[in-house]
């Protein structure tokens, strides 16, 4: 499992576009991408676990293909903000 950890993708500085990519590609409502844009960059979710309007075999199937590591580049930083603000719009 741990070298697993290195193949997944970290969804820290996805847009909400991603997101929404991810989400389709997991079978996930297009909606799921707005949550998970809303618990990482607004509440600051550090696992899929705290994310607990998402179903548990959505958690599940994302903890299972992604990773969330908050300690990103300067430039992702300013993504999130960008993201955050795109999704106060909503």
């Amino acid at each position: 499992m741990r070298y697993k950890l290195w193949l997944m993708k970290n969804i820290v500085g996805c847009t909400l576009k991603e997101l929404e990519h991810i989400a389709a590609e997991q079978g996930l409502p297009k909606f799921t991408a707005k949550e998970m844009g809303k618990w990482i960059y607004q509440k600051g979710a550090r696992s899929f676990d705290e994310m607990t309007n998402l179903s548990k075999v959505a958690r599940e199937q994302l903890k299972q293909n992604y990773t969330i590591v908050l300690s990103v580049p300067e430039d992702v930083k300013e993504t999130a903000v960008d993201i955050a603000d795109e999704l106060e719009e909503f």
